[in-house]
């Protein structure tokens, strides 16, 4: 039944805890659903993002010509908190689970571990790809419109300028 789990362990300052976090078909409708909603909203900032596929300088290059505004961030943390709250199944710590209501309660240095664990997160939390780039020929469906997964890290690969810099660690090990 929860054969996705991925179990991580974390550093955040002084505190270590394991979380274990949701993947592909065990992730349930809710978490899902909320996430999706997210990645809608962020479609604005996820569009002016660097594709994946170029080079360092290349994504340099990209940015300044497509800079983020605050609003575009903000969608972007919102994107990130969603992926937190969705896939977060269980953690060490004592206090309960965050909540999109209660995961900006959380101390920095834990929300900023999660952050970076979240990064790893399987492709297919989105299950819909909304291509932000619509095919001229087809104005009421974009090119890769369909209800497949998008590639891998599309919708939760934030580009450099978008992710902070923590001294938080994560080390991943996969268990079923």
């Amino acid at each position: 039944m929860l054969g996705n789990m991925r179990t991580v362990h974390l550093k955040a300052g002084d505190v270590e805890f394991t979380a274990k976090f949701r993947e592909g078909p065990d992730l349930r409708v809710d978490d899902r659903l909320i996430v999706e909603a997210a990645v809608l909203t962020a479609q604005p900032a996820l569009g002016k993002m660097a594709p994946d596929n170029l080079s360092a300088a290349q994504q340099a290059l990209w940015r300044e010509g497509h800079p983020l505004s605050f609003e575009d961030n903000m969608l972007l943390l919102g994107l990130y908190r969603a992926t937190i709250v969705a896939t977060l199944s269980w953690w060490s710590l004592p206090q309960p689970l965050p909540t999109m209501k209660t995961i900006g309660e959380l101390p920095n240095d834990i929300y900023q571990a999660l952050l970076e664990a979240i990064q790893e997160v399987s492709p297919d939390v989105g299950a819909t790809d909304f291509d932000v780039n619509p095919d001229p020929e087809s104005p009421t469906a974009g090119s890769g419109a369909s209800s497949t997964p998008s590639p891998a890290g599309a919708e939760l690969s934030p580009t450099a300028s978008t992710t902070p810099t923590t001294a938080s660690t994560a080390t991943a090990s996969s268990s079923t």
